[in-house]
């Protein structure tokens, strides 16, 4: 039963573990593609777990994603705009 325990709690930590890279990556594509910098000191941070560490690098994420999500919609009408020019 223990043992059964650990591994459980182990896949669970493994899973943060990968949850926190993929966050770290998903950073430093979206600010590349964007164009803007972030606080690098934000990829070694950790907070004093592993669930405090992920919430950390998720409400980072938040005004990337709020950025990112402008400027997708941004270049969707300007796109929208340059075919109707085109049409004309």
């Amino acid at each position: 039963m223990c043992e059964s325990k650990i591994a459980e709690e182990k896949g669970v930590a493994d899973q943060f573990r990968h949850s926190i890279e993929a966050a770290k990556e998903e950073m430093v594509a979206t600010s590349a593609a964007l164009k803007v910098t972030f606080d690098r000191s934000l990829l070694t941070a950790s907070g004093t777990n592993l669930t405090e560490t992920l919430s950390n690098m998720e409400s980072s994420l938040e005004n990337l994603r709020a950025t990112a999500a402008k400027a997708k919609a941004q270049l969707a009408d300007d796109q929208a705009k340059m075919l109707a020019m085109h049409k004309r």
